[in-house]
């Protein structure tokens, strides 16, 4: 491998040589095959529509017998792809095939070639060669990764060769840790030749990259290190802060019970902060349901007014949990499917009942509604104040948030509608902890979401078969659901545990 590196830079002094592991994006591979039909030009015209289509290399299958070109095009081809952001090689740069194969270059090497050689004769003696009658027919399903990485558990597996037309794979692999991917690539699928039948299109291959980017910028990091621009205007409305429970006087060591998380007028400390201040000396006295500041506190000057945790519960790593939701949920099982209705039902009965038949009509496995303790959530002066916007149901705020707001009966009402009428899983949001957590124990939802800020009173106060985080956790993926937002399409991950 090593001596297959050196004849490149040989070459290609300038050439750039990457990595590809955990931490890198995917690297996107645009096999021209012999689409190029030997044509220069061509092969030009290719190299560059594959590289504004977004590869990231571009590969020829060439060896020095069927080689149609010169060494001064391959020389142009390489700098048309460098010229364009992109890597070129060929199979005739060097003379060993095995040499210079992609798979050689983007996996792992372990330098006991023997043993490698010694796994793959005791995994698979033979390997028959695909049918290719079929040419458009998917053969490599997703669960063949994990039956490799399965068979040679020593070895990463990071490379996947398709060659399908208008598929979800790649963005599927590249999901489940595919670093480096290739397909065939042509200007026209439909050109005489088999090649251009294996092959993608231009318009194909640019949405390949398009979702395979997208697919990689929503599996993020397990950190949530930014808001994004359809949550900031709903986060600088209801910004939760940190209030006094009752008069604090200067000097008194926080403790849980005189600290409440509520939407306040004068934004001062998120709810994040609520486990850092407990055990803290107020510097200042603060009065019942006013805010508490950064400024209230010793050495917590250096902490911005929004911090994101991403560090685990230690009392939940490594717990299994056992979810029971009317059928199972795992990672091998159909994804779990929440439509959040939310309050978009405007306060109006009839239009909720319409929004879960519409709900289980798109294909939904659950409704999820949302239950907010006004007085809990909000500080009276936030509830006082005027509301005059043209969304309003009320002259004040907390008229117009009492107006959305269903009663415990509504709610029983509505989830006997969902469960035994429309055949849905009836569920809502706990925004606030004691007085809705009390009404859903008596509504029997199916689970509930809370903040993680609440987990601990929850657990002590409800057995529930779920819980659902509203935070971004690295170690407590246990359930990855989809919840979909009605009417504003938007989509987020929510992390489970169970209880």
């Amino acid at each position: 491998m090593s001596d297959a590196l050196e004849q490149l830079k040989l070459h290609y002094p300038d050439i750039v040589m990457k990595n590809i592991g955990k931490n890198s994006r995917a690297y996107v591979i645009a096999n021209l095959s012999t689409n190029h039909e030997g044509n220069p030009t061509l092969a030009c015209e290719l190299i560059e529509a594959a590289c504004k289509c977004g590869a990231d290399y571009v590969l020829m299958e060439l060896d020095e017998h069927t080689n149609p070109f010169s060494c001064e095009d391959i020389k142009n081809f390489h700098k048309l792809a460098q010229d364009n952001g992109a890597v070129f090689t060929t199979k005739s740069l060097v003379n060993s095939i095995r040499q210079i194969s992609p798979i050689q270059q983007f996996k792992n090497i372990n330098n006991d070639e023997d043993e490698i050689s010694n796994d793959l004769q005791l995994a698979f003696p033979s390997i028959p060669e695909k049918d290719t009658s079929e040419d458009r027919k998917s053969y490599e399903t997703v669960d063949l990764v994990e039956k490799i990485q399965q068979k040679f558990p020593k070895h990463e597996l990071q490379f996947w060769e398709f060659q399908e037309i208008s598929t979800c794979l790649p963005e599927v692999v590249i999901a489940i840790g595919i670093k480096a991917i290739s397909c065939k690539f042509t200007l026209d699928d439909k050109s005489i030749g088999y090649d251009h039948a294996m092959s993608i299109s231009t318009r194909d291959f640019r949405t390949m990259v398009t979702n395979i980017r997208t697919v990689e910028i929503a599996l993020g990091t397990g950190k949530k290190d930014k808001l994004s621009p359809s949550e900031l205007p709903c986060f600088k409305k209801l910004f939760k802060s940190i209030v006094a429970a009752n008069n604090l006087e200067r000097g008194s060591i926080l403790k849980a019970e005189d600290m409440k998380i509520k939407v306040s007028d004068t934004q001062s400390m998120c709810g994040f902060y609520f486990p850092v201040v407990i055990g803290r000396q107020l510097l200042s006295e603060v009065d019942e349901d006013d805010p508490i500041f950064v400024s209230d506190f010793d050495g917590l000057q250096h902490y911005t007014h929004y911090m994101p945790f991403d560090d685990p519960i230690p009392e939940y790593i490594g717990y299994i949990p056992e979810i029971d939701l009317g059928r199972p949920i795992n990672f091998k099982s159909p994804c779990y499917i929440i439509a959040e209705i939310g309050q978009n039902h405007q306060g109006d009965i009839m239009m909720a009942k319409k929004l879960i038949k519409l709900a289980k009509k798109c294909g939904a496995d659950c409704v999820k509604f949302q239950k907010s303790c006004i007085n809990e959530k909000f500080t009276s002066l936030a509830r006082n104040r005027l509301y005059n916007s043209k969304n309003s149901f009320g002259t004040t705020y907390g008229e117009h948030k009492h107006f959305l707001e269903f009663t415990e009966e509504q709610y029983k009402e509505l989830r006997r509608y969902a469960v035994k009428k429309v055949g849905i899983h009836f569920t809502a949001s706990a925004m606030d902890p004691v007085n809705q957590l009390q009404q859903f124990n008596s509504i029997y939802l199916y689970y509930i979401t809370i903040f993680y800020f609440l987990i601990v009173f929850t657990l002590k106060f409800l057995q529930l078969i779920l819980i659902l985080l509203k935070l971004y956790f690295k170690c407590l993926m246990y359930l990855i659901a989809v919840q979909i937002q009605i009417n504003t399409y938007y989509s987020t991950y929510l992390l489970g545990i169970g209880y």
